[in-house]
């Protein structure tokens, strides 16, 4: 039970730096309408954002699927605005269209 609560408490803090990252992203947005600077995130946070696990994002990478990614060396990261950009691109309108994977 303490090992659930621990980890509990580290997906709440997590999930808090995210919603700051994300804050301080927008606010940065609406100063300056050219800003399109790379926000790099873990995969923790592009999955935490995404509302997906771990696993898809490790699964979507081997298949070269989206979301891009960045390799830094051994790390992977990925950009805040690819994201959003990969969100947008997966809107429908209707259930016959097909996915965007």
């Amino acid at each position: 039970m303490r090992q659930q609560t621990e980890v509990l408490k580290k997906t709440i803090e997590t999930v808090e730096d995210l919603n700051t990252l994300v804050a301080s992203v927008e606010k940065a947005r609406q100063s300056s309408k050219d800003f399109r600077s790379k926000i790099l995130l873990t995969e923790e946070e592009a999955a935490l954002l995404l509302h997906v696990s771990q696993s898809f994002m490790r699964e979507n990478r081997y298949r070269g699927e989206p979301p891009v990614y960045y390799k830094l060396g051994s790390v992977v990261r990925y950009d805040y605005f690819d994201l959003m950009d990969y969100i947008d691109s997966c809107q429908r309108h209707s259930t016959s269209e097909g996915s965007s994977s």
